[in-house]
């Protein structure tokens, strides 16, 4: 038997549904507007995190390819520079071997056409013209590569006019022209190989 009366048990359950009825959708507005916001700026921050990481890798990857594109540049451009500076050096050396060689076969030349001459003045010539011939052979012989098919024919003839530029006779004159048609024939391949490497920047 229940100690609470039944109309009281009626007044409390309506009394409590009411005070339901009336607080809950009051609590669920209150949540609403509390809750709310703090659920927004959750997702809100979340949302620029990842956005903001996004943009990182974004960054970092447009970085990597622009440092490769300097990376790249940079080569091509130091190997450009390389090239142009090789060219420039092996173009000079070319020139200065020329002249050297010319110049060789041109006091050659004097020495063996002056050499029967009485002429004083013609004759003190001789000596500094002979120590220009001896400079000059070393100069090409140490331009020249010593491991060279080409440049050792070259320094082998240049040897030979040198040695027998004083020397008398027709034999000497039949040496002295071969020894010349083959230094200039040796230099012309050789100047002309130079020069294709220098064109190609080696």
């Amino acid at each position: 038997m229940s100690l609470i009366p039944d109309t009281l048990i009626v007044k409390l359950s309506s009394d409590t549904r009411s005070y339901v009825a009336t607080w809950l959708p009051m609590a669920t507005a209150l949540a609403a507007v509390f809750v709310g916001p703090i659920v927004q700026l959750f997702i809100g921050r979340s949302q620029l995190r990842r956005q903001s990481e996004s943009l990182t890798k974004q960054l970092e990857a447009q970085q990597l390819t622009t440092s490769q594109q300097l990376a790249t540049q940079r080569a091509v451009a130091d190997q450009q520079f390389g090239a142009t500076v090789i060219s420039a050096t092996r173009t000079k050396r070319i020139e200065t071997l020329r002249q050297q060689v010319a110049e060789y076969l041109a006091i050659a030349r004097w020495i063996e056409r002056q050499r029967v001459s009485t002429d004083p003045e013609v004759t003190k010539k001789v000596p500094d013209r002979r120590e220009r011939l001896m400079s000059l052979g070393y100069e090409i012989e140490l331009a020249l590569s010593p491991t060279g098919d080409l440049a050792k024919r070259v320094i082998e003839n240049v040897k030979v006019l040198g040695r027998t530029v004083d020397e008398r006779g027709d034999g000497n004159k039949t040496t002295l022209r071969e020894a010349r048609g083959r230094i200039i024939d040796h230099m012309r391949v050789l100047i002309e190989q130079e020069w294709t490497q220098a064109r190609a920047g080696m």
